[in-house]
């Protein structure tokens, strides 16, 4: 066979065994990447002093890593993103003008960080996230306002920042948002209307609202969520309109929540989660008119009165719906804060004694 033969064979391996990862066939996409690295591995030993050929290597190494991962072989996965990033660095330095090779880098870091997070090691996540945006960054510094660059920055500071809110740390995955956005704001305007960018701001966007959220910075939150809205997919711009309600709710706005969520309750066969999630839009609301400094109190009782009999509404057609025939989502109506400020409402009881759905 002809080195350009074995070259595309290789290829088509390694395109295969992305079929099979996003097919979620495990086992076949690991054989597959194990075909394409044999191959790899022939040509990078006959001409070990071509980094084409090694550069395949580090990459048939770094596909193998994830399609063990994916078939949750974590020690495996660990050994094939070693050996791709002991060749990568290798190249990396050697041959700095070759982009390339410094991309691969970065792309294996992250990779390595999201099988570390997946087995729960944290340290070792976060340092592999540190690698790969350090990679992507001495990359931005040679090509600034490189588009795959500044995406695969975004990607590492976004990991970190979802790492950082799994342990807590909401204030400092807020700056590793922050850091994501500042790197993607700073594309050119037609390159952040390109699919990639426009999804890549969009879940920046949500997850530093959800922090802000737990950092309770709700005016802040409302202005991530609706520009988080702005960049949203059309069949998740619902679901955005109703994060948005919330964080309206939670921020005071209770009329502007509110009127969203009728807006959302009218959009046809709605899920009992939908409906759910609709009673605590109204339940967050009625706190707010309560302290509404805008209103007479009279204006407040009325408003808080009609939001609470709302959310009842809203709760009862996700009985009937059949949501709470769920354990957990029959403990929520006992232990979800957001419902506090209905469960003194009489029907609130009600809904208690006949919790599981229609006989």
């Amino acid at each position: 066979m002809g080195i350009a033969y074995q070259t595309t064979l290789a290829d088509s391996y390694t395109a295969l065994s992305r079929v099979y990862s996003a097919a979620r066939q495990a086992p076949q996409a690991k054989e597959a990447s194990e075909r394409a690295l044999a191959i790899v591995k022939k040509l990078a030993d006959v001409y070990p002093k071509v980094p084409d050929y090694q550069g395949n290597l580090a990459r048939g190494y770094y596909h193998l890593g994830n399609a063990y991962r994916a078939s949750n072989h974590g020690d495996k996965a660990e050994e094939a993103y070693q050996k791709a990033l002991g060749l990568q660095e290798q190249l990396a330095h050697d041959l700095p003008g070759s982009p390339q090779f410094q991309a691969d880098l970065g792309q294996t870091w992250n990779n390595l960080g999201l099988l570390r997070r997946d087995r729960k090691q944290r340290e070792g996540a976060a340092a592999a996230f540190h690698k790969a945006a350090a990679a992507w960054e001495e990359l931005l510094r040679a090509h600034r306002g490189e588009a795959g660059f500044v995406l695969g920055l975004a990607t590492s500071q976004q990991n970190l920042g979802n790492l950082d809110r799994e342990n807590g740390e909401d204030a400092r995955a807020f700056d590793a948002y922050t850091r994501a956005l500042l790197a993607l704001e700073g594309l050119a305007p037609q390159e952040q209307r390109s699919a990639p960018a426009r999804q890549a701001l969009c879940n920046a966007l949500w997850r530093r609202a959800e922090t802000l959220t737990q950092m309770r910075r709700s005016a802040e939150a409302v202005r991530d969520w609706e520009r988080a809205l702005g960049f949203a997919a059309d069949a998740n711009r619902s679901w955005f309109r109703l994060q948005h309600a919330l964080a309206l709710a939670q921020a005071g706005e209770h009329a502007a929540a509110t009127a969203t969520a009728e807006q959302l309750a009218k959009l046809g066969a709605v899920s009992g989660d939908w409906l759910y999630s609709l009673a605590c839009v109204e339940a967050r609301a009625v706190t707010a008119a309560a302290a509404d400094a805008k209103l007479v109190p009279e204006e407040q009782r009325l408003l808080a009165e009609g939001y609470a009999a709302r959310g009842i509404e809203f709760l009862e057609k996700a009985r009937l719906a059949g949501y709470f025939r769920a354990p957990a989502n029959r403990a929520k109506l006992k232990t979800d804060r957001d419902l506090a400020p209905l469960r003194s409402h009489p029907d609130f009881e009600k809904l208690l004694g006949n919790e599981t759905g229609p006989r």
